[in-house]
């Protein structure tokens, strides 16, 4: 790692030799030719085509460069105060006000006089390409800023329905996958302490979609897609291939009044790369899975939203696609070495489209275990993303309780309601697919909750959208300050008990502890 001085990073431990140990499934020996549009809309075909060799060499890709920075840092023993390093780069975690934080370059300068932090400084000087004279962030030329400040502009007029198609569309449905919810669950407590990832979550949704966030001084979509990279990169080379043993767990959150049995979330790190049993070979957090969840947060944010009856405009769909495929170009998703190459993501929408088709096809749950009135087969075949499922609507079900301070009504009642939307926004095959039970909410209360996003959108279409976007920053500051305490920063985890550490610890006053 060039941007880590040696004299700084002690012997490396011996994770080379381990990660020999287990089957080879790493970069191919060529980067896959970036696919034209025309092969990106095979994927719309109901079986296996023509996309499904640049998708089959894109799920043994990683991100070398990110991975050897990460190894570098946890050498270094430098992987805590990266922690501490991106938080205070971080603006307000909202981005209400950004103020309170010095300029990017600014404070970098501030930060390299440490000795813990110069070398992160280094790092990130390197990673953003910062100008030595000007201190501006290289933006690759491909980036057209006018569109993404349009489609960030059209989330702000849409922000908290957004963020309900999120958390009962585009998180849910990332579940369904198995090899997505088996790395997630590596460390066996995401699964029981889910608040961390839907709050960084949320965080990061409204960093990237504030307008002006991949502008000067803070730059700050360029900062989360670094700190993203680097957590992603950590988990795929350092504490993956440390998790040499599987992890079991009991699901407690079954939403049916009883727990459930223990299932086995984490294979080991050999038995998920070699695949076996209907799972093909894959690398943990492989440019395809990343490629899924990206397409998730923008692809299925427009049809959620068309689904609650306030859709966008074509142009700003188009526009709020394209900024997440600017972030996700940014985060690494591109051929290793071309970070100015934008090739690796679908063009458009109609492209995104097909290639989830794909996506889903290749990795979900198969229709095979889609039963309506026996949710067996679905919780046998993935029970990582069912663990997952079970404890995220469990969660949002707390959360409600929590926020309207009804303590009187019972959790499960609670729970009901995030259920339902993620039955009315993933469609009855894909509530099936994660496992949940088949119950639901009726007469009245379903007519509220189908109608109340679309009388929000309709009240703040009245009002200036500044108002609009302030109050939905404010409340979902108001959330992340009252369940995890200040904005969520990520560490750069060396071993796996860095990664439950993280997981279980919040700096803030949580709900669940």
């Amino acid at each position: 790692m060039t941007d880590l001085p040696a004299s700084a990073a002690p012997a490396a431990p011996a994770l080379a030799a381990a990660a020999l140990a287990v089957p080879a499934y790493g970069p191919p020996t060529a980067a896959p030719a970036v696919p034209t549009r025309a092969l990106w809309l095979t994927g719309a075909e109901p079986g296996p085509g023509p996309l499904d060799a640049f998708l089959d060499a894109l799920r043994a890709s990683g991100d070398p460069a990110a991975d050897d920075d990460a190894r570098g840092i946890g050498r270094a023993g430098l992987g805590r105060q990266a922690r501490a390093f991106f938080a205070a780069l971080a603006p307000d975690p909202m981005m209400s006000g950004t103020a309170v934080t010095p300029a990017l370059p600014v404070a970098l300068r501030r930060m390299e006089a440490d000795p813990q932090f110069a070398p992160l400084v280094a790092h990130l000087r390197t990673r953003l390409r910062l100008c030595p004279t000007c201190d501006g962030v290289h933006r690759p030329a491909w980036i057209d800023r006018a569109r993404v400040l349009a489609g960030q502009r059209a989330f702000m007029t849409r922000m908290l329905p957004s963020v309900l198609v999120l958390l009962c569309k585009s998180l849910p449905e990332g579940y369904a996958a198995p090899g997505m919810a088996e790395v997630l669950n590596l460390s066996g407590e995401l699964a029981r302490r889910p608040y961390h990832r839907l709050m960084g979550t949320l965080q990061l949704l409204v960093t990237v979609c504030t307008p002006g966030s991949f502008e000067g001084p803070h730059f700050p979509a360029f900062v989360a897609a670094e700190q993203m990279r680097l957590l992603h990169a950590s988990i795929r080379s350092v504490v993956a291939p440390r998790a040499t043993e599987p992890v079991r767990m009991p699901v407690e959150w079954e939403g049916e009044g009883l727990a459930g049995p223990e299932y086995e979330v984490w294979p080991g790190y050999a038995a998920f790369v070699a695949g076996g049993a209907g799972r093909a070979p894959r690398l943990p957090i492989n440019h395809e899975d990343m490629l899924g969840t990206i397409i998730g947060f923008s692809l299925l944010v427009v049809d959620g939203l068309e689904e609650l009856g306030i859709p966008f405009t074509p142009a700003e769909a188009a526009a709020y696609y394209e900024v997440w495929r600017t972030f996700g170009v940014l985060m690494g998703i591109h051929p290793p070495g071309h970070v100015d190459e934008p090739g690796y993501f679908p063009p458009d929408l109609e492209a995104a489209r097909a290639m989830y088709a794909a996506y889903k096809r290749r990795n979900y749950v198969g229709p095979e275990q889609v039963r309506a009135a026996n949710r067996a087969p679905a919780r046998a075949a993935n029970p990582a993303g069912y663990a997952l499922a079970s404890s995220h609507v469990h969660m949002l079900g707390h959360l409600l309780q929590h926020a309207t301070r009804t303590t009187w009504i019972p959790e499960s009642w609670w729970t009901r309601v995030p259920r339902f939307y993620v039955r009315t926004l993933a469609g009855e095959a894909g509530y099936a697919r994660l496992g949940l039970p088949d119950d639901g909410v009726h007469g009245l209360l379903r007519l509220v909750l189908l109608r109340l996003p679309r009388a929000w959108a309709r009240l703040f279409r009245r009002t200036d959208s500044v108002v609009h976007a302030a109050l939905s920053r404010w409340l979902l500051s108001a959330l992340v300050a009252e369940v995890y305490g200040g904005p969520v920063a990520y560490p750069v985890p060396d071993t796996l008990d860095d990664l439950r550490a993280f997981v279980r610890a919040a700096p803030g006053r949580a709900p669940v502890q």
